[in-house]
């Protein structure tokens, strides 16, 4: 069953440690396997991620390090300067961030035509 969800995308060695016994942590192994095959290629645009403790900043990372794309959208000139660092510390380049102020229908209607070009018209998630 594990390598018809991975597509047998692992190693035996990996399915004798998730068939391992109870009390060592193969369901957290699992979700986590398969939450990587879920996202993997996957578009998500990420709103809200502000800081180094911003819940959404670690849930972006955890995506990009699954496979997935990402793109962020921030408030202010000095948000996407954060972020920025962020990524350049956490060695990620290349995701583009999109200031939108979302109390304005013309900032999220621009923000929406520019990640939809960005993801080739295709996106699979959004992240708050």
């Amino acid at each position: 069953m594990f390598n018809k969800i991975t597509k047998g995308g692992l190693p035996p060695k990996t399915l004798n440690i998730a068939l391992a016994g109870t009390g060592v942590g193969k369901s957290l192994f699992m979700c986590h396997m398969a939450s990587g095959c879920l996202v993997q290629g996957k578009n998500v645009l990420v709103v809200g991620a502000r800081n180094k403790w911003s819940i959404a900043w670690h849930c972006a990372l955890s995506l990009v390090h699954q496979g997935a794309h990402v793109a962020f959208s921030v408030y202010s000139d000095r948000e996407r300067d954060d972020i920025l660092r962020l990524m350049e510390k956490s060695e990620i380049s290349g995701p583009p961030v999109f200031l939108c102020n979302a109390t304005n229908q013309e900032d999220i209607d621009r923000l929406f035509s520019e990640a939809g070009e960005h993801f080739g018209g295709q996106l699979h998630g959004l992240l708050h």
